[in-house]
C-alpha cells in the first residue's frame, strides 16, 4: 500500500548555534500523498539544564529553481515541557508554500520553564547534537596529538639524557624509565577515553538516530531491525514495541479500508490476523453483517428482475435475516402464478389465475366452485366434492363437502405445498414436516386406510395423493408412502435418485434423475408400462392413465384411452411449469 508521506528534502547539518539551549536535530520537507500540502517537519533536543517552554523559528523557503520564496515563515512550538536532553518537535508539522523545495531554518527565541529568554543571532543556523558532539571530540583528538608530539620530543630527550647516564653511572637507570612511564601512561588513558567515546556514545547515537528517522517515516519493520542492533541503547527496547503498535496500526488501516470498499471477505481476513487489536473483533461482526446485507441486495435484485426462482435460493439461504422469508414465499407464489395452476378433481376443475385469484368449473352440488373471493392463491388442490387453496402466506382456504374431515384444516400455518385425495388433504411445511387432515369415518362409509398417517415424516420436499394413499419425496431422492396398498400403489421404499412424483387413483409415478421413470400400483390398462421411457422431464399420473413430457417438448402417453386422453403423439413445443 502506497505510504501516505514521500520526503523531498532533508534539512543539511549546520554548526550548532553558540549558547543556544537548543538545537535542530534533523529536519524534512514531506508531501501528504491524500491531500497534496507540503508541510516541513522540525526535531528538536534540550542541550540546557532546564526544561523548555517554547521555541520560536524561522523557515526560508526555496523553489526548484533555487530562488527564496517572499518572506521568511514565523513558526511557534508552544505549550512544551522537553526536559534537559529530551527531543522534541518531530510530531508537529509546518504548513509550507506549495512551491518548495528546500528550506532552511533558525531558531530565533526560546523560552526555558524559568521564565528566561534566549534569543539567537541571525546567521547562527542550528544543529544536530551529533556535530556538536564531533567537534568536540576533533578538538579533543587535536590536543592529544599535540600533546602526544611534545611528549614524544621530551621523551627522546630523556632518551638521549638517559643514555649519557647511562655511560656515566648505570645507577641512573631507573630514574629514566620512570620518566616514560609518567609520559605514556597519560597518552594511553587519553586514547583509551578516545576509543571509548567513539564507539560507545558517537556510534551507537548515530545509529539511533537513524532508527528513529525510520520510525517517523513509517519503516517500522527496518526501524525494529535498527532498534535491535542497539541491544537496548537509551529507550530501543520501548521503540521496538512502538514499532509493533505502528505495524499493527498500519494492517488495522488497510483492513479498514478493505471494509469500507465492501471487500467484507478480504476484510474479515485481515482483521482476523489482528488477533483482537482495538477494536478488530466488533469489525469481523460488522463485515459479516456487510456481507448478509449484499447477499440480501443481490436477492432483492433477483426478486425486482422477476428471476424468481435464482431469488427464493437467495432469500432461503439467508435463513431469516431481515424480511428474506417473506421474499421467499412472495417468490414462490409468483413462480406457481406465472405457471398457471391448474387441477383437475373427479368432477370438477379449478384454475389459479396470475393475478392469485381462482377460477371454477363442474360439478358443485357440495359447493366446491365457490372460490370467487378467494385471494393471493398460489397453488390449488381438488378432490372428490371439495377444493383447497394454499395462499401466498402458507395459510389454506376449503371449499366443498367436509363429511370425513378432509377440510379442517383452516388453522394450518407455514405450509408450501398441498395435495388431496378422495377424503383427506396433505399439507407440507416449510421446515420439510407433513400434515395431514385427520379421517372421520361417516355412518356409510369408513375409508381409513392409513393415508393420513405422516407423522414424523421430515426432510420432504415434494408430496402427491392418490385415491387413498399419500406419497412424499425425501431430499435424499428416496420416496415414502403410507395408506391403501391393495394394488401395491405403496411399494415405493426401493426408489432412488428420484426428482418428481405423482399419484392418482391406486398407482405412484417417480422420475428419475437419469430422465427414466418408475411406477407401481394398478395396472390394469398398461398404466405403468413406463420402464423403457428415457429422456423424461416431467410425469402426471390419470385415474387410468399417464402421461410423460419429454425433454425436446413431445408428450408420451400410455393407459385407458376410451375416451382419446392419450391421443397426444402429435403435440409439439410443450414446456415444464416453471415450479414443476
Amino acid at each position: 500500500m502506497t505510504e501516505r508521506y514521500v520526503k523531498l528534502f532533508s534539512l543539511p547539518i549546520h554548526p550548532l548555534a553558540k549558547g543556544a539551549p537548543v538545537a535542530v536535530t534533523g529536519g524534512n520537507l514531506l508531501k501528504d500523498n491524500q491531500s497534496g500540502r507540503l508541510l516541513a517537519q522540525l526535531r528538536f533536543q534540550n542541550m540546557g539544564d532546564s526544561p523548555v517552554k517554547a521555541v520560536q523559528v524561522a523557515l526560508t523557503c526555496v523553489d526548484p529553481n533555487g530562488a527564496e520564496l517572499q518572506g521568511a515563515a514565523d513558526f511557534l512550538y508552544r505549550d512544551l515541557a522537553a526536559q534537559p536532553g529530551e527531543t522534541f518537535g518531530q510530531r508537529t508539522a509546518i504548513p509550507v508554500p506549495d512551491a518548495t523545495r528546500s528550506f532552511a531554518v533558525r531558531v530565533k527565541q526560546v523560552v526555558l520553564e524559568d521564565g528566561t529568554v534566549w534569543s539567537g543571532e541571525d546567521d547562527a543556523p542550528a544543529a544536530p547534537e551529533g556535530v556538536r558532539l564531533a567537534q568536540e571530540q576533533a578538538d579533543r583528538e587535536a590536543a592529544a596529538k599535540a600533546e602526544a608530539r611534545e611528549r614524544a620530543a621530551a621523551r627522546r630527550a630523556a632518551e638521549q639524557e638517559e643514555a649519557q647516564e647511562e655511560r656515566t653511572d648505570r645507577g641512573t637507570a631507573g630514574r629514566g624509565i620512570k620518566i616514560a612511564l609518567a609520559i605514556l601512561i597519560p597518552t594511553i588513558v587519553v586514547c583509551v577515553a578516545a576509543v571509548f567515546l567513539v564507539l560507545k556514545v558517537l556510534i551507537p547515537n548515530r545509529n539511533y538516530n537513524k532508527a528513529v528517522a525510520l520510525y517517523e517515516a513509517g519503516e517500522y519493520e527496518e526501524a525494529i531491525d535498527a532498534f535491535e542492533a542497539l541491544n537496548g541503547y537509551m529507550d530501543s527496547d520501548a521503540k521496538i514495541k512502538a514499532c509493533k503498535t505502528g505495524i499493527k496500526e498500519k494492517k488495522y488501516n488497510a483492513a479498514m479500508a478493505l471494509y469500507e470498499a465492501g471487500k467484507y471477505e478480504e476484510a474479515i481476513d485481515a482483521f482476523e490476523a489482528l488477533d483482537g487489536f482495538k477494536d478488530s473483533d466488533d469489525q469481523i461482526k460488522a463485515c459479516r453483517v456487510g456481507l448478509q446485507e449484499q447477499a440480501y441486495q443481490a436477492a432483492v435484485d433477483l426478486y425486482n428482475a422477476k428471476q424468481y426462482e435464482e431469488a427464493a435460493n437467495a432469500f432461503a439461504a439467508l435463513e431469516g435475516y431481515k424480511d428474506s422469508e417473506s421474499y421467499r414465499k412472495n417468490c414462490r407464489a409468483a413462480i406457481l402464478r406465472k405457471a398457471g395452476h391448474v387441477i383437475d378433481g373427479y368432477i370438477h376443475t379449478v384454475a389459479v389465475k396470475e393475478d392469485g385469484t381462482v377460477l371454477a368449473v363442474g360439478w358443485n352440488d357440495n359447493g366446491q366452485c365457490n372460490v370467487s373471493s378467494w385471494r393471493d392463491i398460489v397453488s390449488v388442490a381438488a378432490g372428490w366434492r371439495f377444493t383447497v387453496g394454499l395462499k401466498a402466506d402458507g395459510t389454506v382456504v376449503t371449499a366443498g363437502q367436509n363429511n370425513h374431515g378432509q377440510l379442517d384444516i383452516t388453522d394450518w400455518t407455514d405450509i408450501v405445498a398441498i395435495a388431496t385425495g378422495a377424503y383427506h388433504t396433505i399439507g407440507l411445511k416449510s421446515d420439510g414436516t407433513v400434515v395431514a387432515s385427520t379421517y372421520k369415518a361417516s355412518a356409510s362409509y369408513n375409508f381409513n386406510y392409513g393415508q393420513c398417517n405422516v407423522d414424523g415424516w421430515s426432510d420432504v420436499v415434494a408430496i402427491s395423493a392418490g385415491s387413498w394413499h399419500t406419497v412424499a419425496l425425501k431430499a435424499d431422492g428416496t420416496v415414502i408412502a403410507t395408506g391403501q396398498n391393495n394394488k401395491g400403489q405403496c411399494d415405493v421404499y426401493g426408489w432412488r435418485d428420484i426428482v418428481a412424483i405423482s399419484a392418482l387413483g391406486n398407482a405412484t409415478f417417480g422420475l428419475k434423475q437419469d430422465g427414466t421413470v418408475v411406477a407401481t400400483g394398478e395396472n390394469t390398462y398398461g398404466q405403468c408400462d413406463v420402464y423403457g421411457w428415457r429422456d423424461i422431464v416431467a410425469v402426471a399420473a390419470g385415474r387410468n392413465h399417464t402421461l410423460a413430457l419429454k425433454a425436446d417438448g413431445t408428450l408420451l402417453a400410455i393407459g385407458h384411452n376410451n375416451h382419446g386422453q392419450t391421443d397426444v403423439s402429435d403435440w409439439r413445443n410443450i414446456r415444464v411449469p416453471e415450479n414443476y
